[in-house]
């Protein structure tokens, strides 16, 4: 389309129809620098502490005990990076944890998922939680702590598993659920499924019937 827009002015009379160039898991594991053989797992969203992203990097020294292999990918920004880093640094999880700042949404992260294993999560102060509709559409299966607005994408249990709340346990099931690939296949699956019921026509649709609801209710009112 940038190319279309700035060819709009000369006399060509005939467009096609350009395709994108699609997610690919090895060029963004090649431009990151992530050898093949890691297990990744993947937070996205703004790098602020109430998102709890602490708690993961706590649980991540429990996780690569048994899973060596794990990698954590932080992308985002925002004002808790610098002390985050730090923990990393006290926990010696410097060849465990990548910070690679923000992505593009539309040309970066959907590479960025492409070359993910699982989503985790584990912020208590979410409102609806979409970022992991968003993973869950992309057929990433989520692990994540059933708080608030992430209860009704995590309870259903349709392509995500609910995390226990505390630093060892939530560090032990991610290093088990990753290392599962069998389970994370059948997790991926379900979750593009699950994903479409919260899609904007699925929601359009749900919303168009609530209205209907009322307006019978105040005719027979």
């Amino acid at each position: 389309m940038a190319w279309r827009c700035s060819w709009s002015h000369r006399t060509i009379r005939t467009w096609c129809r350009l395709p994108t160039r699609g997610v690919s898991r090895t060029r963004f594991c090649l431009r990151f620098g992530i050898s093949a053989d890691r297990l990744v797992v993947l937070y996205v969203g703004r790098v602020a502490h109430e998102k709890n992203i602490d708690f993961i990097i706590d649980s991540l020294a429990h996780a690569v005990v048994i899973e060596p292999r794990l990698l954590l990918l932080v992308a985002g920004e925002g004002p808790a990076q610098a002390s985050l880093r730090s923990r990393v640094e006290q926990l010696h999880l410097s060849g465990h944890v990548q910070f690679i700042g923000y992505l593009h949404r539309r040309d970066e992260l959907p590479d960025c998922y492409a070359a993910a294993d699982l989503f985790v999560f584990s912020s208590r102060t979410e409102t609806q939680g979409l970022v992991l509709l968003e993973a869950m559409a992309a057929g990433l299966p989520v692990y994540a702590i059933s708080h608030l607005g992430t209860r009704s994408i995590v309870d259903p249990r349709r392509g995500a598993v609910v995390a226990p709340e505390t630093v060892r346990e939530f560090g032990v099931g991610m290093a088990s659920l990753v290392g599962n690939q069998d389970e994370r296949v059948r997790l991926s699956a379900e979750a593009r499924i699950f994903a479409l019921q919260w899609s904007a026509p699925a929601r359009a649709r749900q919303l168009a019937q609530i209205y209907r609801s009322v307006v019978r209710q105040h005719r027979h009112a």
